[in-house]
């Protein structure tokens, strides 16, 4: 019994894992395209986010794939 309780929460922790993904992009001016830096990234209604870097790139990792 408890080798499966074992099994079990070593299952859900595998899909707990693969359910998180990793979010890349660039922010860009909608005008001229160009890259704009340290900008603030926030997925709406939530306290996930980051800032771009100098080349307007950003990366948010462990964001959960609901």
């Amino acid at each position: 019994m408890k080798r499966l309780l074992f099994i079990l929460l070593a299952c859900l922790e595998v899909a707990q894992s693969l359910a998180q993904t990793t979010v890349r992009g660039k922010v860009t001016d909608g005008e001229t395209g160009e890259p704009l830096p340290y900008v603030t990234v926030v997925f709406t209604y939530t306290n996930i986010g980051t800032t771009s870097g100098f080349d307007g790139d950003f990366e948010l990792i462990g964001v959960a794939a609901d």
